[in-house]
C-alpha cells in the first residue's frame, strides 16, 4: 500500500516574556527568516538580513536599509504573549558611515498585520550618534492602544539609511525606569559634568577605566538631582559610565546604557619628557597622531 507524504507546519506559539534575539542562531543569507518572525522590502536585495561583518556580540547581526526613497524595509518580531502597551524593547544599534545620505535611524513601531508594511505605526524614531560604535536604545509602547500586536522595526521612508540591530529584548514596563538621555559636558583633563533623565529621584553613578566590569568600578550616589559631576579622573583616557535610579530602597533600575568619554588632554608636568616613537604607526601620512599630539603640513 502506498501513502501521500503531508508535510504540516504548526503554528506559532506566542512568545513569553522577557523575549531576547541576538541572531546567533540565525543563517547569514539575504533568504533565511526564521519561523514565526515576518519581514517585507520593495528593494531588490532583500534587506533586511543577517550579516557577519558587523556584530556587537557572538558574531551576527540584522542589517536593516533601503537605498531609494520609495523603498520600504522592515522586520516584526513573533507574536508575543503579553499587550503591547505594557512592553518595552531594547536593542542596539551600529551606524558604519559618516555618511550624509544615510539617515542610519530606524522607526521602532507596532503592526497589526506583519506581512503588511502598510499597518505599522510608528512610536519613536531613534538613531546612533557616532560611527563604529554599538549604542544601546530603550523604547516603551505604553502610549501604544491601537490594535498591533507585533513588535517591528523599519528603516525610515525618504531618506537613505544603512543601521545595523543586535541583541533585541522585549521585557515588561518596569515601575523604576532605567536612566536614558545620559549626556556628558564641560570636560576637561580631570572632570565632567553628567546629566539623564529618569523617574527616579536618587542615582547610583559608576564609572571606570572604558570595559571595566559594573561592580568594580566608582560609585557615587547622587541624591534628590539628576545630575553630578565626575572628579579626579585622569587626562586623555576613555572611562565608561553607568547610571542606575533608585525608586526606594528595594526598588533599583536596570544600569544604563553605556556611556563612553575620552578626557581632555593634560599637561606635560615632569620632566624629562621622552618620546621614541616606537609605537607610533608608520609607512603612510594617514595614520592617526597618538592622543595629545598635533601636526600640520601643507603637503599632500
Amino acid at each position: 500500500m502506498l501513502y501521500d507524504t503531508v508535510t504540516a507546519v504548526t503554528n506559532c506559539n506566542n512568545r513569553s516574556i522577557p523575549f531576547t534575539e541576538g541572531f546567533e542562531s540565525w543563517t547569514a543569507s539575504a533568504t533565511y527568516l526564521p519561523s514565526c518572525w515576518n519581514k517585507g522590502t520593495s528593494y531588490s536585495t532583500q534587506f533586511p538580513y543577517v550579516v557577519t561583518d558587523q556584530h556587537r556580540t557572538g558574531n551576527k547581526a540584522l542589517q536593516l536599509q533601503f537605498n531609494n526613497t520609495t523603498n520600504y524595509s522592515y522586520i516584526a518580531l513573533p507574536l508575543l504573549n503579553a499587550p503591547i502597551d505594557t512592553l518595552l524593547v531594547s536593542f542596539y544599534l551600529y551606524k558604519s558611515t559618516t555618511n550624509s545620505t544615510y539617515r542610519h535611524s530606524v522607526w521602532v513601531g507596532v503592526m497589526t498585520d506583519p506581512t503588511d508594511y502598510t499597518t505599522f505605526t510608528m512610536i519613536q524614531e531613534v538613531a546612533p550618534s557616532a560611527v563604529g560604535v554599538w549604542e544601546g536604545f530603550e523604547v516603551l509602547f505604553n502610549s501604544y492602544h491601537g490594535d498591533g500586536e507585533y513588535i517591528a522595526f523599519m528603516s525610515p521612508q525618504g531618506e537613505y539609511s544603512s543601521p545595523y540591530i543586535d541583541d533585541i529584548m522585549v521585557d515588561y514596563i518596569p515601575s523604576c525606569l532605567r536612566p536614558s538621555n545620559i549626556r556628558v559636558s564641560n570636560i576637561t583633563p580631570t572632570t565632567a559634568d553628567l546629566s539623564w533623565y529618569s523617574n527616579s529621584s536618587n542615582y547610583d553613578v559608576q564609572y571606570g577605566p572604558s570595559g571595566f566590569t559594573l561592580g568594580q568600578g566608582t560609585t557615587v550616589q547622587v541624591v534628590g538631582a539628576t545630575n553630578t559631576t565626575l572628579t579626579n579622573l585622569i587626562p586623555s583616557t576613555d572611562y565608561d559610565i553607568y547610571v542606575r535610579g533608585r525608586c526606594s530602597s528595594s526598588n533599583l533600575s536596570n544600569w544604563s546604557f553605556v556611556k563612553t568619554i575620552t578626557t581632555a588632554c593634560g599637561t606635560i608636568s615632569t620632566v624629562p619628557f621622552t618620546e621614541t616613537f616606537d609605537n607610533w604607526g608608520y609607512g603612510t601620512p594617514n595614520y592617526p597622531m597618538p592622543r595629545c599630539w598635533e601636526r600640520l603640513t601643507t603637503t599632500a
